[in-house]
């Protein structure tokens, strides 16, 4: 049985430049969106190694943003909801409790887990 879950936030950006190269980790907040199986629509990438099928969707375990202010507190200022350019804010949802291939509800959308980072 999975722990209980929050979405806290859905984000959603587009790529412009930032810190001297072309990022889309400042992502917006929005109340809906529509997804398709290559990802959110309205959300963009700038890397090849983001989005596709295997990765459609980022999301991010807000609990985890506690620990990394403690370990590097200079830096603290950018760990904040979405600060990883996630797409899905949650709380309750990590790599301590997901593996790849596990399967959740979010709204109407069946989402699998295809990839785990440890933070």
């Amino acid at each position: 049985m999975y722990p209980v879950s929050n979405l806290d936030e859905l984000r959603l950006g587009k790529v412009k430049s930032l810190y001297d190269s072309n990022t889309a980790i400042d992502k917006h907040t929005v109340d809906t969106c529509d997804l398709s199986a290559l990802g959110l629509a309205g959300d963009e990438q700038a890397e090849s190694f983001h989005g596709g099928e295997d990765r459609a969707v980022l999301q991010y375990d807000f609990e985890h943003y506690a620990d990394l202010a403690e370990q590097f507190p200079e830096s603290t200022a950018y760990f904040v909801k979405g600060g990883f350019g996630e797409n899905f804010v949650a709380t309750g949802m990590n790599e301590h409790n997901m593996c790849i291939g596990d399967i959740v509800k979010v709204g109407s959308v069946v989402l699998q887990v295809t990839h785990v980072s440890a933070s």
